[in-house]
């Protein structure tokens, strides 16, 4: 097993499309892929991103190639054997059709990801054209400064898992403000509710409903009572009936002459009394004639009296407000339960806050150690490349977040709000302007973004009013990137990015490239837009240095860099139409590979002495 301290690509193996049956192997140091045009170099590097899972940043720009390598595979697989820094070897196997990666140990045990962090799954790797791309791209440039250390991914690892948990602690101190708000809209009502009730307490409902259930028990009572006694004198009924005798011998019946005897003397005794009897009930149905008449009066004034105190009661009657004072009792009892439901999230917000602070500072001190990290990246790339090429960095510099951010939020507002945003993002924090929002702090965005008071009264209205409590807790966190600028000297003075030539773009990023980096470094065609002096005189030594310590990896057709840079492995490809191959492979020293360099690179001996004959003329 070798150890020389860098990760390295070992060996490809291909599985279907184009490369089918294919199996490259690959050298620590300086690896060159060489063919003709279709022979097969870009698919190479784009099938070793692919098992990587090393695209650059954008997942446009990542689909796009994914899609395009899957049906290069044509529902194949590759497979890529590593070596860690380590020493330790991995292998890993990605489908074009479900591009789920399996990765593998030395002794073919399926291992997570996660578990093998120094796999070098973010290897450099820059397709065509990509150089320049790079050199317009902070994001781009930031991660070959990340790359560039042993501590920043670490840190990295912890912002990303601090910002999660304020991720976490923004929802759900959204939902519970959210919650407050709700609850105090219906807690609102309460004093109100219990005026309500008092109001009604103070109409004497009880009283009503007494007392008009009392007159209601003294009218059916003595109704019932008078048509009892009217019955009673109706039947008058003085004594009780007695039964007729048998139709038998009278000799047989000598008890019953006896009781015929008892019963009419008693009747004859009672009817004296039937009369005055008679007199007595009529003259009780007499006497409570009067007590009703006089009840009916006394109902009526008493209803009298309670008719003025419905007059004042609201609704259809005293039903409705009884039914009323029910509803609102239980209102209350419900909205009491709330508002100790309130005290509890406002107690929980509280705490949310203070965490959430905690966390702030805790990201910010991560930030800054982010930037003193880079910064050190910095210093040492200066003066590895300077003075021709230097790179500075502005701490929170990269300002495209916040502004994607504000556009997202103004764009239905009708205001002609793009040159707003520039001043807002240039002028504000994202804490700043949300405080604004907040406390309708119009006069501020007059003081530091020199807009008049209207527009300024109209941007933060807006604002204020389309912004729900998670809009403003994501602006707050928005994260501000740190933003490197990199310069290249032309004269006497440095030129920025947008000031360069493609060309010289290149060549401000390629030196950024190709210095010492544990990951391997791959380009296809780092040639392009570079003169062959500048590659034989500048390029080629750095990347005989670079190699020692680095594996590199070039699909080129520039002749100078396997060439002159002594390539280890040069990879002939060629192709039939339908497939490519693996040709020959090897250093120089092997003629095989010495007369493909030749033809491929040079146009065969001939041309290349032909044009050093022109050249001596």
């Amino acid at each position: 097993m070798m150890d020389i301290g860098w990760h390295k690509i070992l060996s490809l193996k291909v599985q279907g499309g184009f490369l089918d049956g294919e199996v490259i192997h690959f050298n620590p140091h300086l690896n060159c892929l060489i063919g003709g045009r279709g022979s097969g170099k870009t698919t190479v590097i784009e099938m070793l991103r692919f098992a990587l899972d090393a695209y650059p940043p954008g997942t446009g720009i990542s689909k796009r190639l994914q899609q395009h390598l899957a049906g290069v595979l044509n529902g194949g697989s590759i497979s890529v054997f590593l070596e860690t820094a380590g020493g330790e070897r991995y292998n890993i196997e990605r489908s074009g059709l479900t591009h789920v990666i399996r990765v593998t140990d030395a002794q073919g045990r399926i291992i997570s990801r996660e578990t093998v962090p120094k796999i070098p799954f973010g290897a450099a790797i820059y397709g065509q054209s990509e150089l320049e791309q790079l050199a317009d791209d902070p994001e781009a440039q930031l991660l070959i400064i990340d790359g560039k250390s042993s501590s920043i991914p670490l840190i990295k690892t912890r912002i990303e898992n601090s910002l999660k948990r304020l991720d976490e602690n923004r929802t759900k101190l959204a939902d519970h403000i959210l919650e407050t708000y709700d609850i105090s809209s219906q807690v609102a009502q309460l004093p109100e509710i219990k005026k309500r009730l008092q109001e009604l307490a103070g109409k004497d409902l009880d009283g009503l409903i007494q007392r008009q259930r009392k007159r209601e028990r003294e009218r059916i009572y003595l109704s019932d009572l008078k048509r009892s006694l009217k019955l009673y004198v109706q039947q008058n009924k003085p004594c009780v009936p007695m039964p007729l005798p048998m139709q038998e011998e009278e000799s047989a019946f000598e008890f019953l002459e006896q009781a015929q005897q008892v019963y009419q003397e008693t009747s004859q005794a009672t009817a004296k009394f039937l009369k005055q009897v008679t007199y007595l009930w009529q003259n009780a149905l007499i006497q409570l004639e009067e007590i009703m008449k006089n009840m009916t009066i006394r109902h009526q004034e008493e209803e009298l009296q309670d008719q003025k105190m419905r007059a004042n009661l609201p609704g259809r009657g005293l039903n409705e407000v009884l039914a009323e004072r029910t509803r609102l009792t239980s209102l209350v009892l419900e909205l009491e339960n709330l508002l100790g439901v309130l005290m509890e999230r406002e107690q929980e917000i509280n705490s949310l806050k203070i965490k959430r602070e905690e966390m702030h500072d805790e990201i910010a001190q991560l930030k800054k150690d982010l930037y003193s990290e880079r910064q050190k990246v910095c210093q040492t790339i200066n003066k590895a490349l300077g003075p021709g090429i230097q790179i500075d960095l502005i701490q929170g510099g990269n300002l495209h977040c916040f502004k994607n951010a504000l556009l997202n939020l103004l764009h239905r507002s009708n205001l002609h709000y793009h040159r707003w945003v520039d001043l807002l993002v240039e002028h504000l924090t994202p804490m700043e302007l949300v405080q604004i929002i907040k406390d309708q702090d119009y006069s501020s965005i007059e003081q530091y973004c020199s807009m008049d008071r209207e527009r300024s009264r109209r941007l933060v209205n807006f604002l204020s009013i389309n912004m729900s409590q998670e809009d403003l807790l994501k602006l707050e966190d928005v994260w501000l990137e740190d933003l490197p600028r990199l310069r290249l000297q032309d004269g006497e003075m440095y030129k920025s990015m947008n000031q360069l030539s493609k060309g010289q773009k290149c060549t401000t990023v390629l030196p950024l490239l190709l210095m010492n980096d544990a990951r391997p470094l791959i380009i296809d065609q780092p040639e392009d837009h570079l003169d062959n002096s500048y590659i034989s005189q500048t390029v080629v030594p750095t990347l005989k240095k670079v190699k020692l310590h680095r594996q590199v990896i070039f699909a080129t057709h520039n002749p100078n860099i396997p060439v002159l840079g002594e390539a280890e492995n040069n990879l002939i490809l060629s192709s039939d139409g339908n497939r490519g191959y693996l040709s020959c492979q090897g250093d120089m020293a092997i003629k095989e590979v010495n007369r493909a360099l030749q033809r491929v690179l040079e146009g065969g001996p001939d041309a290349l002495r032909g044009r050093l004959v022109k050249y001596d003329r």
